[in-house]
């Protein structure tokens, strides 16, 4: 693995790819921002590790920057356990309606797979799939998993995938701690006063 691939999947990209959208906007916790579609090298790394080819950068980048503060809301909405409004529907189905083919192929293990493919790649095709991503995960159970890291300088949107659904931040080792570590600050404030 490459060395930016390997930064791509340590910095919590490469799962999902709507969230990884979403979240290309990267607050580091303190409330400094990194605009990762703003990278070429990030952006090249996204649609390799997607399997993405065809795409011009620069309608891509347009693109994305875009949709994404639309796509953060739809995230805000389902953190917030409410119903998508009609305008979000038909945002996605507007995405979603990008034209292609179904085709079947057999893998190199000799198995069947029905595969969707675009009549033209490209990034229309890119956002077809992003939004195709988010629409798959608009079901109860899931839904209820997507959450938004509640410390302000980070809202990174992920994926509670806890048994229990119990996960409150986007990384216990950094928000968390820096949680935990305000509340014993304030907590001795208070009992120093």
């Amino acid at each position: 693995m490459d060395k930016q691939k390997e930064q791509f999947i340590k910095d919590g990209f490469g799962h999902i790819l709507w969230l990884d959208i979403v979240n290309s906007e990267h607050y580091d916790g303190f409330g400094n921002l990194t605009d990762h579609l703003a990278d070429d090298a990030w952006l090249q790394t996204l649609l390799a590790h997607y399997q993405f080819t065809g795409a011009p950068l620069e309608a891509l980048r347009r693109e994305l920057t875009a949709v994404r503060p639309h796509f953060r809301r739809i995230a805000q909405t389902l953190n917030q356990n409410r119903p998508l409004t009609d305008e979000e529907i038909a945002l996605l189905n507007e995405y979603l309606a990008e034209p292609g083919i179904r085709a079947l192929h057999r893998t190199a293990v000799e198995e069947y797979v029905v595969e969707y493919r675009p009549v033209q790649s490209g990034w229309r095709w890119v956002l077809a799939e992003t939004a195709a991503s988010l629409a798959h995960m608009l079901n109860p159970k899931q839904q209820k998993r997507i959450k938004i890291c509640p410390n302000p300088g980070c809202n990174w949107v992920f994926f509670d995938q806890t048994k229990g659904n119990s996960r409150r931040w986007c990384n216990d080792l950094t928000c968390g701690n820096r949680d935990k570590v305000r509340r014993f600050r304030a907590r001795q404030k208070a009992s120093a006063v």
